[in-house]
Parts: C-alpha cells; structure tokens; sequence
C-alpha cells in the first residue's frame, strides 16, 4: 500500500485542488502475475476492487480528524495489471542476478579494458522503488562517467 498524498506533495496539492480538502489517494498493489493463488491472477476487477475497498476501511479504520472510514467514502477506484513489472524476490533471483553482475565483470575483463562495457539499471537490479532505484542509477552513471572519463 502507498499513501500517494501523504509521500507526494504535489499529489495532495492535485487533489486539494480538484476534491477539496481531506481527501487521499492510495495504491494497493496484490499479487504477482505468477503467483496462481494469490489475488490478482484469476480475480476480476470487480473482484479486486472490493478487496480494496475492505483493506482500505480496514487499514483506514479511522479518517485523519477521527471518524470512521466507510466503503461509501471511497470515490474512486481502478485496476491495473502489470505483467512482469516487478522484480522477483526469491533466492533464485538473488542468484541470477550475481551471475548476471559476474558475468559483466568477466566480459570487461575479457576486453581486455577491465572494465564492463554494458551497465545495468532498474528494479531488477536495484530492487522495488524509487528510494532504491534513483541511488542506483545515480551509481551506474558515476561509474559510466568515470570509465568514459578514463
């Protein structure tokens, strides 16, 4: 779950602006496309959308100025589906990619520079968001501008 307003400044702001005040925008993501039992897969978006609904009043028990969170209150709702838009997560993954950084290790050597000719970025080499990803990439352009500099 995201508090979208509450992470996003300019997100409350939209909001205000459009709604009034004392409204909120959240993300709930479910499951993963490859997960066969979770929600998500084989759900409807009907299906997910009131689980979402239900998370939101639970999780939301209570508003910011202290009353209760009713299904009624939420205004709007959407599904996305992303097909492999995560990265995984298991100790298979976490292997692949130390074979996938390895490998890039040992074709910069074998240019005979020593040093990679192909950089990696991403979620799937920095792992899930953006307080992950942006520090990464910021990384991966360093070292890039260090070796074209060299």
């Amino acid at each position: 779950m995201t508090h979208i307003s509450a992470k996003w400044g300019w997100a409350k702001e939209e909001l205000d602006a459009q709604l009034g005040a004392g409204h909120h925008a959240v993300r709930l993501s479910y499951g993963r496309i490859e997960d066969p039992h979770g929600p998500g897969r084989g759900s409807s978006d009907e299906e997910l959308i009131a689980l979402a609904r239900r998370d939101v009043v639970t999780l939301f028990g209570q508003d910011l100025v202290g009353g209760p969170i009713s299904g009624e209150q939420i205004l709007d709702a959407r599904v996305a589906r992303w097909q492999r838009a995560l990265p995984g997560t298991s100790a298979v993954q976490a292997a692949r990619l130390r074979e996938v950084q390895a490998a890039l290790r040992r074709s910069g050597r074998m240019s005979g520079s020593g040093r990679p000719r192909l950089h990696l970025a991403g979620t799937w080499f920095a792992g899930t968001g953006l307080a992950r990803v942006v520090p990464h990439a910021r990384r991966v352009a360093t070292d890039i501008a260090r070796i074209s500099s060299t």
